[in-house]
């Protein structure tokens, strides 16, 4: 009978999607080497984290390590020139997001002494 059965369902979503809420610091040099945090939800430890600072045709990657499931450190590449870049996380090397939070390279200065 119908009333027999005891229907038992559980749904576990595991692919939660992951995000990027933000970044520390919020700025670096275009010759790269920051340490970069990046704050955002939903990140896993895989061997394939890597992180996209783009703006239009201007793309860098780096590779990121796995702090904890909100956190993803790595070091800024070098950039062309200097722009604000969207910074995107992908855990599988492929799939990057899509949030937009942004990271500025700034130029550096160089100041010339002459004597007479």
């Amino acid at each position: 009978m119908l009333s027999d059965v005891l229907l038992y369902c559980h749904i576990t979503y595991s692919d939660a999607p992951v995000s990027v809420i933000a970044v520390s610091p919020k700025e670096g040099p275009v010759t790269g080497n920051t340490l970069l945090t990046i704050w955002g939800a939903n990140f896993t430890d895989t061997t394939q984290i890597q992180i996209r600072f783009a703006n239009g045709s201007h793309i860098a990657t780096a590779v990121g390590t796995f702090i904890d499931s909100s956190r993803i450190v790595c070091v800024t590449p070098e950039f062309d020139s200097m722009m604000l870049v969207s910074v995107e996380v992908a855990l599988n090397g492929e799939q990057f997001t899509s949030n937009g939070v942004e990271f500025f390279y700034y130029g550096l200065l160089s100041i010339y002494v002459t004597t007479r």
